[in-house]
């Protein structure tokens, strides 16, 4: 039941975005405001089947048969979302690797260095990363790497992974310190020491696991934003990835690329939600 009702998450939202982007105002230049009008109200008839019940699932329709999806000058069929999705993927997984690895590594040496300037450091670090704007990441690594031109996009996604992977690993090393200190005030953890069990293994074996469990409660937002989200990132290094095209259907109003990308979002947090409670099924101790 619990799987049926978040996979009715997704067509739920692809109904409300449609409803919503169908009745937008349209801003237009009056010396040509007619033509305007009609050419948009073309495209949400063509593209969404405004006004049908069912329209939000024209776009998919439209992509299964080849046809492309925008308007007169730029259209994207479903190999140029393909192309976009599986870049901004790329990016989201490699970032996510890197932030999780840097948030373990920081829980473990603030739960285990002693020297008060150490300790101070890592207290405020978080702080810094969530006070720098999100775009500086990307812009100082963009400056010595430069943008993404023609050729590989491998080496400027790796960039875009980066600059997305600071401020991820720092709500995530946040949030797993916090869990990791409860752990090692609890009664199991002071039976281990008395063991002779040496500290590492105690934290990493015994205490990390189920401070793990605390991560996955709050993270799935935060892997989803990394997974499709490094607008920013793809926008400075030039990477024509899902979030660059879905700002850019955004600008230019092509709403049935509008409907698709919120979908596709709203799919992937479903998928990205079900993953973390089948790890945290696999995770947490059974009685």
């Amino acid at each position: 039941m619990r799987i049926l009702r978040d996979l009715a998450i997704i067509p739920i939202v692809a109904f409300l975005v449609q409803a919503l982007v169908v009745r937008l105002p349209v801003p237009v230049n009056e010396d040509a405001k007619r033509p305007q009008v009609v050419s948009l109200q073309a495209q949400m008839e063509r593209d969404l089947g405004k006004g049908r019940p069912l329209g939000f699932l024209r776009p998919w329709v439209k992509l299964a048969r080849g046809e492309p999806l925008g308007n007169d000058q730029q259209g994207f069929d479903i190999g140029d979302l393909a192309a976009a999705l599986g870049s901004s993927l790329r990016i989201g997984l490699l970032g996510l690797v890197l932030s999780l690895g840097w948030a373990y590594l920081y829980a473990w040496f603030r739960v285990r260095t002693r020297s008060r300037l150490d300790r101070r450091t890592l207290e405020v670090l978080p702080d810094l990363i969530y006070a720098t704007p999100p775009f500086f990441f990307a812009l100082a690594l963009a400056i010595p790497l430069g943008t993404h031109l023609a050729g590989s996009r491998l080496p400027f996604e790796a960039a875009a992974a980066l600059a997305t992977a600071l401020p991820a690993a720092a709500f995530f090393g946040q949030v797993l310190y916090g869990a990791l200190a409860r752990e090692m005030a609890r009664p199991y953890i002071l039976t281990a020491r008395a063991k002779g069990l040496p500290e590492d293994r105690i934290v990493w074996r015994h205490a990390m696991p189920n401070a793990t469990l605390t991560l996955l409660d709050g993270a799935v937002p935060k892997v989803t934003l990394l997974l499709t989200g490094s607008f920013i990132a793809e926008r400075v290094f030039n990477i024509h990835g899902f979030g660059y095209l879905y700002v850019y259907a955004a600008e230019q109003r092509q709403a049935a690329l509008v409907v698709v990308g919120t979908t596709v979002f709203a799919a992937l947090l479903v998928l990205v939600s079900m993953a973390a409670q089948g790890l945290r099924a696999w995770l947490e101790p059974r009685p």
